[in-house]
């Protein structure tokens, strides 16, 4: 509530509408067949019910290859893998072209235990919210990144495909399992997963005996951070490289004090150190509001004559608002006079 309170409040002091955190996002919910069909649709139903605009593909006998014909020819923002089945290293031209799909710096999720939020197990203390939850909380974070990967499995036998994945976009594998039933959260307060939107608590549910998923810096360089462990022996379950760092936002254009001539053009530019997604409200002190985006041209006559303080405002998908401005100098455009214009007594 208080995330979208900020928001409102921010569009309403600027007066412009924002799509970015609106706007679903597209996802590919890919499976593969197995033992644990049924977990994986109730992944793929609470999926849905979080508003994202979902295509679901189950890989099996006689549908080798079409989660990469769809990524051949669909565009989407996110893709989530769940490999619960111990014949998935079958499906190489899919795997392929997951990695293909991936950028260096998007968002990422792996989740060695994720079967256990789903399979309901008589004499557990099986909360029904978690799978939800969880569902929620992973699926709005990498909205809130721009997009990117999620990776689930869960035992040590369910590795084989999802691993091709992992090796492909330079990331270590998951590996081995655990007799343990519960996984602690990280106390960290930098990552978003645990909390927004929902507080996923201290402990969830890790009674399939899971395995164990890559976290720190990894071969492609990318750091993953541990998000919840096996208590006696500290394996990772969970890891992710979403973390609630300090952004900054800069104005790169123009200049500090730059003097530009009313007939110009002016190229409004930032850069941010994150990949967090930034709503960006650019304003004047004498014009008032110029234009929403990341960067905007605009012609020298929409500034006044005079000094302007130039001011980008943004907001991410957390609520949080961010502030940079520069000094611009808008002149008049020397008036120019030319050569036949002379008149002349010969």
């Amino acid at each position: 509530m208080h995330q979208i309170k900020v928001l409102f409040l921010f569009c309403l002091w600027f007066g412009v509408v924002f799509p970015v955190f609106s706007q679903e996002h597209r996802v590919l919910f890919i499976s593969v067949d197995g033992n644990y069909n049924t977990a994986a649709d109730m992944f793929y139903q609470d999926l849905v019910d979080t508003g994202a605009i979902v295509t679901q593909v189950s890989l099996g006998s006689g549908t080798a290859g079409n989660a990469a014909s769809l990524l051949a020819t669909s565009t989407y923002e996110q893709i989530w893998l769940v490999d619960f089945s111990s014949f998935s290293n079958t499906y190489n031209a899919d795997w392929q072209a997951i990695a293909g799909w991936y950028l260096d710096g998007m968002g990422i999720i792996l989740d060695s235990r994720i079967l256990s939020s789903f399979q309901l197990r008589p004499g557990y203390p099986f909360d029904a919210l978690e799978g939800q939850n969880i569902t929620e909380n992973y699926y709005t974070n990498l909205k809130y990144n721009g997009g990117g990967l999620f990776l689930g499995t869960d035992q040590d036998v369910f590795q084989g495909g999802i691993n091709s994945v992992n090796m492909g976009i330079g990331i270590n594998s998951f590996y081995g399992y655990s007799s343990e039933t519960i996984a602690n959260t990280s106390t960290s307060q930098n990552l978003p997963l645990l909390t927004i939107p929902n507080d996923l608590g201290t402990q969830l549910m890790s009674h399939m005996t899971p395995g164990f998923a890559p976290y720190n810096v990894q071969p492609n360089g990318d750091i993953l951070y541990p998000m919840a462990n096996m208590s006696s022996i500290g394996q990772v379950v969970i890891s992710t490289n979403i973390l609630l760092a300090d952004p900054q936002i800069t104005i790169t254009s123009p200049v500090n004090n730059s003097e530009i001539w009313s007939n110009s053009i002016v190229s409004l530019e930032t850069q941010k150190n994150t990949n967090t997604v930034f709503e960006y409200v650019w304003s004047s002190d004498i014009d008032g509001l110029l234009g929403s985006g990341k960067n905007l041209q605009l012609p020298g006559y929409t500034f006044s004559i005079g000094t302007h303080t130039i001011s980008v405002d943004t907001i991410d998908g957390y609520g949080r608002t961010y502030n940079d401005t520069i000094q611009l100098i808008v002149v008049p455009t020397p008036e120019i006079i030319y050569a036949d214009s002379f008149e002349t007594n010969i």
